[in-house]
């Protein structure tokens, strides 16, 4: 049985990379099977017909007195089974009665004998108000003494520091720093290529880079260039586009500091539209043609093993139940092939599934990004930079 299965998937194999080379050939050649099957009429046998055989060998009142007797063993077998179950039941019960008898007997002691101990107990004598009133300290004297201070000169010396901290954070306060408004737009080119999966929810991620500052309203430059953007690729089927939505932006300003956050935006193509066009990527088309050979494979086994059995229908249960009057060897033989070929149909079908289809973008495509929300580039400052003539979007804080 395992060098037919093996010789059977190899064979499957063979015919799936034949149909995912040539396709059109293996669409003619199904048409043609059908129309053979449609228009093909075989000759009529000459041969003698076979007598017609008897399809139960028991006579009814056999039959009848058999199934009486098995249906009462079952009955039988049965109410003994449930009387189990009952005695069973009630011995279960009866322990929980008793059970809960001595419980609530137990909790009755226990409520006597704490009853009786609060009866005896004497009670304490109230002691007469001969003294006066008793004094009760204030605040005052409850605090603890004060602890006596260091020097004059040493608590002078952070007062001074800390007011010229206070100056310069006042300061920089003061100095507007530079927004980048929505809208805000700048040529940046795919660092990673992706195969955006078609799965929404899974998307995958690319870096951008920024090639030039950003165009922002009313003319305005955000000199933000060789940033980086780290984005997330998903794939539109109907349009064959990547579409790549922006998560987060990471910059290292002129003063040293690192400025990285959260921001939202997308990417359009160099054509304006949005998303980057690229390739359909589908490698579950050799799996569907296993899949539908390996299931005609299937049927046609399973109707050759029911051409060598015969369906009995019982006269008086009217249940149906399936006798081999054939060859009991090719009946093995196409029912074992039937259940084969019904096993790799689903294994195929399962692999179909995982398969998702993809976009691929390669690495390099020159695109724009465009900020859909306005960010605040927390240390870089309007002043710092040069105004003519370049203008930037402030914004005082």
């Amino acid at each position: 049985m395992s060098f037919m299965t093996t010789t059977l998937h190899a064979l499957m194999t063979r015919c799936s990379t034949w149909i995912g080379q040539h396709p059109y050939a293996t669409v003619a050649l199904c048409f043609f099977g059908i129309g053979l099957l449609l228009f093909w009429h075989p000759a009529p046998s000459r041969t003698t017909p076979r007598p017609a055989m008897s399809l139960s060998p028991l006579a009814p009142s056999d039959l009848e007195r058999a199934l009486v007797e098995r249906y009462e063993t079952r009955f039988d077998a049965l109410q003994t089974q449930v009387q189990a179950q009952q005695q069973q039941f009630e011995k279960s019960q009866a322990e929980l009665r008793t059970a809960n008898e001595t419980l609530q007997q137990s909790v009755e002691r226990g409520m006597a004998e704490l009853r009786q101990m609060l009866n005896t107990r004497p009670t304490p004598p109230v002691p007469s108000d001969t003294t006066g009133p008793v004094s009760v300290p204030s605040f005052r004297h409850v605090a603890p003494p004060q602890q006596q201070r260091p020097t004059q000169t040493i608590s002078q010396r952070p007062q001074s520091v800390n007011v010229s901290s206070h100056d310069d954070d006042e300061e920089d306060d003061t100095r507007p720093t530079v927004q980048l408004p929505a809208g805000s737009f700048v040529p940046s080119t795919l660092l990673t290529g992706a195969y955006a999966p078609a799965d929404q929810e899974r998307p995958l991620p690319v870096l951008i880079r920024v090639n030039a500052g950003f165009t922002g309203p009313n003319h305005t430059r955000v000199p933000l260039q060789a940033c980086l953007v780290v984005g997330k690729a998903a794939a539109d089927l109907g349009a064959e586009r990547a579409t790549i939505q922006t998560a987060r932006l990471s910059c290292t300003l002129p003063s040293g500091q690192v400025f990285e956050r959260e921001v939202s935006g997308y990417v359009a193509a160099q054509d304006g539209l949005f998303g980057v066009p690229g390739t359909l990527v589908r490698h579950d088309a050799a799996k569907i043609g296993m899949a539908s050979v390996t299931g005609f494979l299937s049927g046609a086994a399973q109707a050759l093993s029911r051409a060598e059995s015969t369906t009995v229908f019982s006269p008086f249960s009217g249940a149906a139940f399936s006798a081999v009057t054939g060859d009991s060897t090719r009946y093995a033989a196409f029912a074992g092939l039937s259940e084969t070929a019904n096993q790799l149909a689903r294994y195929y079908l399962h692999l179909a599934n995982q398969i998702t289809p993809a976009i691929q973008i390669p690495a390099g495509v020159e695109v724009h990004l465009v900020m859909n929300e306005g960010v605040t580039i927390d240390g870089l400052y309007a002043d710092d930079l040069s105004s003519e003539p370049v203008r930037y979007a402030g914004t005082a804080r």
